[in-house]
């Protein structure tokens, strides 16, 4: 069973960003200008892979600069793993002192200009990002977001320790690592950001936020993996839910995939279930949710 034969129904409607198409073009001109195009491939397959439009699927309503830092920021992300899953990824030292170097952009240690080593181009690019996604919000959500990325580049280097081991995750280290190398904790913090405000912690480790965000985050991990196992086999790459059920449950690939949409539809179960006691949690936490001062919204 291949990819591009996988079938299941998606419950919920499809939602497309309105300036998607005035925004590219600006989009290009910021990739161009740290120079991250170069390190991904042509201009050409990164519209025909519909990165664009896909970044702009994650935050349907943000407009302008919003928009722009969304669809940036998507783009490192994207450029960078792509990186990762290349021979650049075998080499744990290689990948510690490179995710080391960027988390400096983060920590506030690199000054405008300076070197920052062989991703020199995706650090500047990483400042700019990470400027713009700072600015009008309060502290607070800046160290968490910090952290966030922390996290991430942590688990790039387990990765890469695994890859240069040859060896496959278990269940459980699968899911501890997938937890922050999908991006998509970093996508929900960039959520906030995006509508201009932050959650306090103690709203975010409520239980109905988590019966929320837990299978929103694993529904996205196991999608990623279902349509990107083909490529990894040939990579090598054996961080994929696939290869851990066919490895350490001894299931043949096929029955690996099936299990695999089985364990997607689960998620969407508990999406849907848990969806109606949230937006009821919410209504009662959300006084507590800090505005960025930068918000135009209300």
């Amino acid at each position: 069973m291949g990819a591009q034969s996988l079938e299941f129904d998606m419950p919920f409607p499809g939602r497309v960003n309105p300036e998607i198409d005035y925004a590219i073009p600006r989009h290009l001109e910021w990739l161009d200008r740290f120079r991250l195009l170069p390190d991904y491939g042509s201009l050409e397959q990164y519209l025909d892979w519909g990165f664009p439009d896909l970044g702009s699927r994650w935050f349907p309503a943000a407009a302008g600069e919003d928009l722009d830092l969304a669809l940036d920021a998507y783009a490192w992300m994207v450029v960078l793993d792509g990186q990762w899953d290349t021979h650049t990824g075998q080499d744990p030292v290689a990948v510690q002192s490179a995710v080391d170097s960027l988390y400096r952009v983060i920590s506030g240690s690199l000054q405008q200009g300076a070197d920052v080593g062989e991703y020199s181009a995706a650090g500047l690019a990483l400042r700019d990002i990470w400027l713009r996604l700072c600015e009008g919000m309060p502290p607070s959500w800046c160290a968490d977001m910090a952290k966030d990325w922390r996290s991430f580049f942590d688990s790039v280097v387990q990765e890469a320790v695994n890859r240069s081991n040859k060896a496959i995750p278990t269940e459980r280290e699968y899911r501890a690592n997938r937890d922050t190398t999908g991006y998509m904790r970093l996508l929900l913090r960039l959520s906030e950001r995006m509508r201009h405000y932050a959650i306090p912690s103690r709203v975010g480790q409520d239980n109905a936020f988590q019966a929320l965000t837990e299978p929103y985050v694993w529904a996205h991990n196991i999608l990623q993996d279902l349509f990107s196992f083909e490529r990894e086999a040939v990579q090598g790459d054996m961080h994929n839910i696939v290869f851990v059920l066919e490895h350490h449950r001894g299931m043949t690939r096929p029955l690996a995939v099936e299990t695999a949409v089985g364990l997607l539809r689960d998620q969407f179960a508990a999406f849907t279930h848990a969806e109606p006691a949230h937006l009821t949690a919410w209504a009662l936490l959300s006084p507590t949710v800090h505005r960025s001062t930068s918000s135009s919204t209300t």
